[in-house]
């Protein structure tokens, strides 16, 4: 494996995410990616709970450069959801333009590859090109997930001794990830107007993490219920108000006094 170091084409410093290119051009391939990867973001309060001090990096179609090259991009690959972990917050306005290894000096705990072909390009592992070469060699993420949308197929490897190793899911199907205390595992329901089986966080009891959308969903369909027994009581009551009335009227026919009874 070689991933030695270009001379710096920067004047006499290496370049940083201010320098490399921010995008290659290439619009994402498929309508599925983008509320993929948002799903995804559930696991943002568990990640925020591991780091307090908000020292990680969460990267949507962000470049991750591991080798300078000429063009850059060749050097460079864009997984469609990561997570870095114990690295400082962007200070640039934009945040991170892209993710400089060698500026950084972190590797990604997790890489997740959304499968938009046959699955060849997320498994190849052509030196110094391959999507997998360059995760498990060059990069060298812990943990690489590739799901298949169109199989409802995922996998994930798990590098161990400098290679990776293709992990068994558990009783429930999912992946567990002691570093993020949470799992992946696949999930097939209606999402974004389609049925379709979507990659996603569980915690380690196997909950499903949910998104800000869902909860809030969640807290307004508990707010209906809610409504609508307080409504039924609501009526209940009224009834139960009204029969004792019409009841309380014909003892005084009868001539009894019914607070008497």
């Amino acid at each position: 494996m070689s991933t030695t170091l270009a001379p710096p084409p920067v004047g006499n410093r290496l370049p940083t995410h201010l320098d490399l290119p921010d995008t290659d051009g290439i619009p994402v391939e498929n309508e599925y990616q983008y509320p993929q990867c948002n799903l995804l973001d559930a696991v943002y309060p568990v990640l925020s709970a591991i780091h307090p001090d908000n020292q990680f990096f969460v990267g949507h179609d962000v470049g991750i450069y591991w080798k300078i090259t000429n063009p850059p991009l060749d050097g460079c690959k864009c997984p469609d959801w990561y997570y870095v972990a114990n690295v400082p917050q962007s200070t640039h306005a934009l945040g991170r333009r892209s993710y400089v290894m060698w500026q950084e000096k972190v590797a990604p705990t997790l890489v997740i590859e959304i499968v938009s072909g046959n699955g060849a390009d997320e498994h190849d592992q052509t030196p110094e090109t391959g999507k997998f070469w360059v995760y498990e060699r060059a990069i060298r993420a812990k943990y690489y997930a590739i799901h298949a949308p169109s199989s409802g197929r995922s996998e994930v490897f798990e590098l161990q001794n400098g290679l990776y190793r293709s992990m068994t899911p558990n009783e429930r199907g999912h992946f567990p990830i002691p570093e993020m205390n949470a799992a992946l595992g696949s999930h097939r329901y209606e999402f974004s107007g389609a049925v379709r089986t979507w990659l996603r966080f569980f915690d380690l009891n196997g909950n499903m993490l949910a998104t800000d959308q869902e909860r809030a969903t969640e807290a307004q369909r508990q707010l209906e219920i809610a409504q609508k027994q307080a409504n039924k009581a609501k009526r209940e009551a009224s009834k139960a108000n009204s029969d004792t009335a019409r009841m309380a009227a014909k003892l005084r026919e009868l001539g009894v006094d019914p607070d008497q009874v």
